[in-house]
């Protein structure tokens, strides 16, 4: 039952009450001889008021600022008014109309104070860094949306979108592949392997953002330049790091060879990240701790 259908059985139960309590005071009156005009509702006040209602009717909440039959009927008069009417601000109202019912409908006051909760499927650091950056939160506010919309919204859109990228990673990585595989054949992996090794040595830090804004077919021949520049002017034991200088195979180790040799190990994705391949992860943290040695004792 709503509010308005309550108030109006509560209207008519005074009412009845009202009739009977009339029909009492009528009575009353007769006996006496006087004639009072029979029983006025509008003379009962508070716990008087109150008594003459059903029980269901004055424990409800709104009744509590209710203490005559006066108020009970404005109360009821407004909630009739209520109804049928639209309950957010016009098409037209203004941007400070919009902000004070978006405050009354639950948004905080600040787009900090949203959370954006644990999402099945998508990795805690992907939800960790889409709330650091505060965007996502700032729209909510800026949509007005209360705290339980924005959960929703934001566990459905972050998950929609970690599972488009894993997507276009997995076609991307697939597409790069039949790449190299028409560019260089069997010999793609070692293609690959050198490439990445002098990038990752010799590539300024400031140019490596712009690697990622190459095609597969742009790969393939900086991938290829690299594979035979590495084939014509560096033996594969030294760059590898069996103990050469890591510029020629020959010579003491120095410092610049070892720290170009432990640049090429952290710049390969499985060396930091074991979950992407854990055997992969365990030979370069071997290798970079037997760097480390070497280095130690030349320092």
């Amino acid at each position: 039952m709503t509010v308005e259908s309550e108030a109006a059985a509560a209207a008519a139960a005074a009412a009845a009450a009202a009739a009977g309590a009339g029909d009492k005071g009528a009575a009353g009156a007769g006996d006496k001889g006087a004639a009072s005009g029979g029983f006025d509702i509008n003379t009962l006040q508070g716990d008087k008021f109150h008594a003459i209602l059903p029980e269901e009717i004055r424990t409800k909440p709104y009744m509590k600022d209710i203490n005559s039959f006066s108020d009970f009927t404005k109360k009821f008069d407004g909630a009739q008014t209520l109804i049928g009417q639209r309950m957010t601000p016009a098409d037209d109202a203004t941007p400070e109309e919009w902000n004070a019912w978006f405050n009354k409908a639950g948004r905080p006051e600040k787009p900090e104070a949203y959370v954006i909760p644990e999402i099945d499927g998508v990795p805690k650091e992907y939800i960790e860094q889409a709330s650091e950056k505060g965007v996502m939160k700032q729209l909510f506010h800026s949509a007005g949306l209360n705290t339980q919309q924005a959960k929703i919204l934001s566990a459905n859109f972050l998950k929609t979108v970690y599972q488009s990228e894993q997507q276009s990673k997995v076609a991307a990585d697939a597409s790069f592949e039949k790449t190299m595989e028409t560019a260089f054949g069997k010999d793609r992996a070692a293609v690959l392997e050198n490439g990445k090794k002098v990038l990752a040595a010799y590539v300024p830090d400031n140019v490596k953002p712009l690697l990622a804004g190459l095609d597969d077919k742009a790969w393939a021949v900086m991938l290829a330049a690299t594979d035979g520049i590495m084939k014509k002017h560096v033996s594969e034991d030294g760059f590898r790091g069996a103990g050469g200088t890591g510029s020629g195979g020959t010579g003491p180790d120095t410092k610049e060879s070892i720290t170009a040799q432990m640049r090429t190990i952290m710049a390969q994705p499985e060396y930091g990240s074991p979950h992407l391949n854990r055997t992969k992860n365990a030979e370069l943290n071997t290798q970079m701790e037997q760097l480390r040695e070497r280095l130690r004792k030349i320092l």
